[in-house]
């Protein structure tokens, strides 16, 4: 798989799921993760990850990397919330490796308990279109594990929770009827 036809499936998976937002009346705007929103994100207060390290040391090393920007539909639309997935073709499995939602941005943030919804969606769609048969958290922060097994990722190895597309279909669907927003209490979202 090149990286346009990576491209273009990121791009249905964008679509699908920004069609669900809207449908849910849920006023934000997916898109790429671009350079312009990368220096936006190295500039954000109080954001969790070393998304500077990140850009610097890793992203352009990802193999069939997809990315993922959450903006306001503000004026001007600030980027609040961001992730980056890989494909790995040889174990089916559509990787996610970095996520946050960049709190506080926004005066008015339609993304607060949403983040999760939104990456699960964009993931799922992909690894549906690639018949990948898991989604895999890579490295995930451990005050984030109790959410993500929350969302249904279970570990399977050091540094990996993973989670079958069935029991994210499902918690897509259980998420959906929540207009999109979790019901988790023990953690905020990452």
């Amino acid at each position: 798989m090149d990286k346009e036809q990576i491209e273009q499936i990121n791009e249905l998976a964008l679509a699908l799921t920004q069609e669900q937002l809207d449908a849910m009346e849920i006023k934000i705007t997916l898109g790429f993760l671009t350079l312009e929103h990368a220096l936006m994100i190295e500039q954000t207060k109080g954001k969790v990850l070393n998304w500077i390290d990140w850009f610097k040391n890793h992203h352009n090393n990802l193999t069939n990397r997809f990315t993922l920007s959450v903006s306001s539909k503000g004026r001007p639309p600030m980027v609040i919330g961001a992730a980056v997935f890989s494909y790995d073709i040889n174990n089916h499995a559509v990787n996610i490796h970095m996520v946050e939602h960049f709190k506080g941005i926004a005066f008015d943030d339609p993304l607060i308990n949403r983040m999760g919804f939104v990456v699960l969606n964009v993931g799922f769609v992909f690894a549906k279109t690639v018949q990948a048969t898991h989604i895999c958290i890579i490295n995930p922060l451990a005050d984030a594990k109790p959410y993500y097994q929350y969302l249904t990722f279970e570990p399977v190895d050091e540094g990996v929770l993973s989670a079958s597309l069935a029991s994210i279909k499902d918690k897509l669907a259980s998420l959906h009827e929540m207009n999109g927003q979790h019901d988790y209490k023990d953690l905020d979202e990452p």
